[in-house]
C-alpha cells in the first residue's frame, strides 16, 4: 500500500495515509472486487473486472480501473 500511495501521489491524486488507503483496498476486497495475493499485491477478480469501466486503449492498467471502482456510484 505504500507504494501504491507513493505512485498515487506522483500522479496528483491525494491519498491520506496508507492506512485509509489500505481501508479503501479492504473494502473492495470484501466486496469480492479485489483480491490480496500473498505478495501483497492486488489484482482485480472477474466482477471487478466487469463492473470497472474499459479504456479505449490496450494500455490501461488494472490499477487505474481499481480506481475508476472508487469514484463508481453504489
Amino acid at each position: 500500500a505504500d507504494r501504491l500511495r507513493s505512485w498515487l501521489l506522483e500522479l496528483g491524486f491525494i491519498v491520506p495515509t496508507s492506512a485509509w488507503l489500505e481501508s479503501k483496498l479492504d473494502t473492495l476486497r470484501r466486496r469480492n472486487l479485489l483480491i490480496r495475493l500473498k505478495t501483497g499485491h492486488y489484482v482485480l477478480t472477474e466482477s471487478g473486472l466487469a463492473v470497472v469501466p474499459i479504456g479505449k486503449t490496450r494500455h490501461s492498467s488494472d490499477v487505474e480501473r481499481a480506481l475508476a471502482l472508487g469514484r463508481a456510484k453504489w
